[in-house]
């Protein structure tokens, strides 16, 4: 509030007929984000856009070795052993010593040892998909009306009528999406497919959490 208050002048004289969004993962991942939010606003509304955790994984693997070192530093800027941190981000940018697969398998473990506290946890390629645990703290704290879960695809592939559900849920007016463009942004390709072998060794890998995750919003996405 305090930056758009700075960044936006124009919310100071409207703030009355406004809705203002903010977005970021982070939120759904840190433990005590959501009693600071209920303390800060009840009322609050949170659209939890999810995608298949492995995919969902996968992504953020790709994105980080792309980034330069300033970038990761601030992306886990809260971590504590600093020395630590910066030998676990040399050996992400070494791609060809350390690929995708020996982070899953070195997160893996660490899960299995309960070595999952959010701010000194990585990587958490995996560990960001746990869903159920993210939407149980929101639970906790706002009714299950305030939250609308949507997965990916149905964004990605039913535009449209996705938005109107959005709308629905926001009690705004109809927007004409016909008018604008919705063609997809911020699309990357990836150098290297996900091989076969890590897929199956993740899909089951991150059965039972789904499984939690399908009861808890009685719904199934079959990932």
């Amino acid at each position: 509030m305090e930056y758009m208050w700075k960044e936006y002048p124009p919310f100071r004289y409207s703030l009355s007929d406004s809705l203002l969004f903010e977005s970021t993962t982070w939120y759904s991942y840190w433990h005590e984000v959501p009693e600071r939010l209920f303390e800060y606003n009840p009322h609050l509304k949170f659209i939890f856009l999810v995608k298949n955790p492995i995919d969902r994984a996968y992504s953020q693997y790709n994105m980080l070795i792309n980034w330069r070192k300033s970038q990761l530093l601030h992306e886990y800027e809260l971590f504590s052993d600093k020395e630590q941190l910066n030998i676990l981000l040399k050996k992400l940018l070494d791609t060809q010593n350390f690929p995708f697969s020996y982070w899953v398998n070195q997160e893996i473990e660490k899960i299995r040892n309960q070595e999952n506290t959010p701010i000194d946890f990585f990587p958490d390629f995996l560990h960001r998909g746990f869903y159920y645990e993210q939407l149980e703290r929101y639970y906790q704290f706002f009714p299950v009306e305030n939250i609308l879960v949507i997965e990916h695809r149905e964004l990605k592939n039913n535009r449209i009528s996705t938005l109107r559900k959005i709308e629905q849920f926001l009690n705004i007016s109809y927007v004409d999406w016909n008018t604008i463009n919705l063609d997809d942004k911020f699309v990357s390709q990836y150098n290297v497919k996900l091989p076969s072998d890590i897929r199956n060794k993740l899909k089951a890998f991150f059965k039972p959490y789904n499984e939690k995750f399908y009861k808890l919003i009685k719904r199934n996405f079959d990932w």
